[in-house]
């Protein structure tokens, strides 16, 4: 695998199709592209002397079968590839988007488009189109790696070898949010792609005038295949009468008696505009488990293959109406009316633009942002001249974590409108979170000067200040959350009680109330004492699992759980982000003790016995495995007979023996922006296993609570001890090292004074800063930052490499 960085493809890649059956058809889908994407070489390998325009033609032997296809691929595409990358394409599969063409590409060694139908954790991904390294070619020539006749060869790769690879050859495969941006096959293209495969998906990708040619000239082969009647039906499903004409014309010259053509063609013959809808038969896939030939990303089985699957046509409606009331329901707030009124619309008119982008809106709104961008890009396509659709857009697909889509969704609303503040405003919060820090606040600016009361591009450019340490400007303007219902503190807010601004209140009495999560709380607490320093007396309101600890933790305020506050009286009151105004906070004076969190000296001794006993008896564990070897080992009477030699565990200060460990956040698994923070346990218990290895004197202990355990034998699991939080401080205080995300654990092990290293995504949170290794906030932590790539495994190098060095 390359290094993340930029590369030119004409140099370090090469275009490739493999087709003995459709060579000229092939060509063309290299020709096209190479009018788009550059390289080194286009290759078409082939078993037919003839030569293409732009092509280099190289000759193999016949290829008759798809498992003779899958054996080339595997076995002998590499002799043929000599630069980093090749590209591989398909007759129905090529480039379509060339500015989707990311930098970030080259840091895989494959890509191919997800498989929705796929069980298990391993769904990139499709073969038909798909970029592959040089060292996963030269890698599969390993002997451990054979063929199998009836598993096509992205199969091989991408699921029964994938672990072999990963581990003994250092393949890195993309993510799904990576393949999403790749290319599409039997799901829909959820935004600008770089390419695609699927005969079924031309409709998608290819105008009416080059439609109309292949349905003319297609090989018979091809008309006669499933995927051709896939496309037909598709475009029968579409309305488009005359396209459709075409293809079921040409599917019944080539199979006079099938099925699903002449249906099809029943319904064209009705007329259009009212069509009837008739139960469809496709032709069954091998397995009912296999991807439905319709193209709807759905196995078979539970698409057209399910018992009784019909479709049935609405009544006829008056569609612009119909989307009038819509809109009204949608502006009111009854979203689930809405979407039915949508719905309908789109029953009679499957291309309604303004009915595919307002049911995508409403799945955005509903907490579905990856769902929505499907029907969101369909209206986008249709109509590509509404730049209120663009900005939308690009706010679905920032919640959605693909923040450069978001970016040139924003963008091109602007180049539509350039006075759009909600377009800029999208555009900030997308530049910010791929770490364009001054970027996003220039966005956020422009869309202020446009509308200087737009709270929510303000509230929205307090993240991109605090980001760059400019607390003065940014918590200022991070008080807006108060007029926010969903941003506002937990609890119910004091009536006829004024917040307090910092203004001298001595003997006054004061309720500090948490807000945002569990984290905020840690990290904040420590303004507490400098609020009883002003000479007010305080109540600190924290949500119930926290009482114990920060009463313990202040023994001069009074801790009550949020909610036990309401009907007392105060003179005043503030949520917690709100000190830092009030005390005059800046970073210059930022107060960073190395503790302020406290724990029972009982407790975490109870915590540090445990921790030696686990050590013994896992020595011993070691001993028994591996006898003779030079291990722990108390037992006298084995040392007088020499049968051992004790070698101790580090003594403290040479490196780390209990390392606690926590991967995965709230939002883990969820279609939510926050969801990459999280670390995949897979990759969690592969560094695990790793480190282990290396060290098998290191104890990993699991502080990850709402999560799965890992399945992994080196893991420590205590949690459900450890639900209260003074237990958990105090394991914590008995550990040597906490490894962590960016959670609230990672807060609480900095206030406790834990040497705590944290692995931050790309543009990680505020408080983390934009660069370096250190945050202000904290003396004892260490961070370790994804690069552009968004990847984990360049992290974990980082830290396996600074635990070696500790050992």
């Amino acid at each position: 695998m390359v290094e993340n960085k930029q590369m030119n493809p004409k140099f370090d890649l090469t275009l490739v199709a493999v087709d003995c059956a459709y060579p000229a058809l092939a060509a063309k889908a290299l020709q096209r592209s190479a009018e788009l994407l550059p390289a080194a070489r286009t290759v078409l390998l082939t078993d037919v002397e003839t030569t293409f325009d732009g092509v280099e033609t190289i000759r193999i032997a016949p290829i008759k079968s798809r498992a003779a296809y899958s054996q080339f691929m595997l076995k002998q595409l590499s002799q043929h590839i000599k630069t980093e990358f090749a590209l591989v394409v398909q007759w129905d599969g090529f480039v379509i988007h060339d500015d989707a063409f990311a930098d970030e590409f080259w840091n895989y060694d494959y890509i191919g488009a997800r498989w929705p139908h796929v069980d298990g954790e391993f769904k990139v991904g499709n073969g038909g189109f798909s970029l592959r390294s040089k060292k996963l070619l030269h890698a599969l020539q390993d002997d451990a790696i054979e063929f199998r006749e009836d598993e096509n060869e992205d199969e091989t790769i991408c699921i029964r070898y994938r672990e072999l690879l990963e581990q003994k050859h250092g393949i890195v495969f993309a993510s799904e949010r990576v393949a999403d941006r790749f290319a599409f096959d039997v799901s829909r293209p959820v935004g600008r792609t770089l390419g695609f495969h699927g005969v079924f998906n031309f409709w998608q990708v290819m105008d009416g005038e080059a439609l109309v040619s292949f349905a003319r000239t297609a090989p018979e082969a091809i008309a006669e295949g499933l995927g051709f009647g896939a496309l037909t039906r598709n475009l029968v499903d579409l309305r488009r009468t005359e396209m459709a004409r075409e293809f079921v014309t040409r599917r019944l010259a080539s199979l006079p008696h099938d099925v699903q053509a002449l249906d099809l063609k029943a319904r064209l013959n009705k007329g259009s505009g009212e069509l009837a809808v008739a139960e469809i038969a496709i032709k069954a896939p091998s397995s009912r488990n296999d991807p439905c030939p319709c193209g709807s990303g759905k196995r078979y089985k539970e698409c057209h293959g399910k018992v009784g699957a019909a479709n049935v046509a609405d009544a006829a409606v008056n569609v612009d109406a119909m989307i009038g009331e819509a809109l009204q329901l949608h502006q009111s707030g009854n979203i689930e009316a809405a979407v039915d009124r949508y719905t309908r619309v789109l029953a009679q008119e499957p291309e309604n633009p303004n009915a595919l982008h307002f049911i995508g809106l409403a799945q955005y709104q509903s907490g579905q942002p990856s769902a929505a961008l499907e029907p969101m890009w369909r209206s986008l396509t249709l109509t590509r001249t509404e730049p209120e659709f663009f900005s939308n857009y690009s706010a679905a697909a920032w919640s959605a974590g693909r923040y450069a889509e978001g970016q040139w969704a924003a963008e091109h609303a602007l180049s539509l409108d350039a006075n759009h503040p909600g377009a800029l405003n999208n555009l900030g919060f997308n530049l910010r979170s791929l770490n364009q820090i001054d970027a996003s606040i220039e966005a956020f600016d422009r869309a202020l000067a446009m509308v200087p009361d737009f709270n929510y591009a303000r509230w929205n450019r307090t993240f991109s200040l605090l980001a760059k340490a400019d607390y003065e400007r940014g918590f200022a303007d991070y008080e807006l959350r108060l007029q926010f219902p969903q941003t506002q503190p937990s609890g119910k807010i004091p009536a006829n009680t004024p917040i307090w601004r910092g203004e001298p209140a001595v003997g006054k009495t004061i309720l500090l109330m948490c807000e945002q999560g569990l984290g905020d709380t840690f990290m904040f607490a420590r303004f507490v004492p400098m609020v009883v320093a002003r000479g007010l007396t305080a109540t600190f309101a924290v949500q119930k699992s926290q009482v114990a600890l920060m009463q313990q933790s202040f023994p001069d305020v009074r801790v009550i759980a949020i909610g036990e506050h309401e009907g007392m009286q105060f003179d005043y009151w503030a949520a917690l982000w709100s000190l830092v105004p009030a005390l005059g906070i800046t970073l210059e004076n930022l107060p960073a003790p190395k503790r302020f969190l406290q724990t029972s000296e009982a407790d975490v001794a109870k915590w540090g016995g445990r921790l030696a006993s686990e050590s013994l008896s896992r020595a011993r564990g070691r001993v028994a495995d591996r006898p003779g070897e030079g291990v722990v080992a108390d037992e006298p009477s084995l040392l007088s007979r020499g049968t051992l030699t004790p070698t101790p565990l580090p003594p403290a200060g040479e490196g780390p023996r209990a390392i606690g460990l926590v991967w995965q956040g709230q939002f883990a698994g969820l279609d939510n922006q926050m969801a990459d923070r999280s670390i995949p346990p897979r990759l969690m218990s592969k560094f695990i296993a790793d480190m282990s290895a290396q060290h098998p004197e290191i104890n990993w202990i699991s502080l990850q609570h709402g999560a799965s355990p890992l399945p992994n034998e080196n893991i420590i699991d205590w949690t459900n001890e450890t639900v209260e939080f003074t237990q958990m401080a105090a394991l914590i205080d008995a550990l040597d090292l906490v490894i962590c995300i960016d959670t609230g654990a990672a807060h609480l092990a900095a206030a406790l004074g834990a040497e705590t290293w944290v692995l931050l995504r790309e543009a990680g949170d505020w408080r983390y800063g934009i660069t370096g290794e250190t945050c202000a906030w904290s003396p004892t932590m260490q961070l370790f930052r994804q690069d552009s790539s968004r990847r984990w495994e360049p992290v974990f190098n980082e830290v396996a490499a600074a635990l070696n060095e500790r050992h």
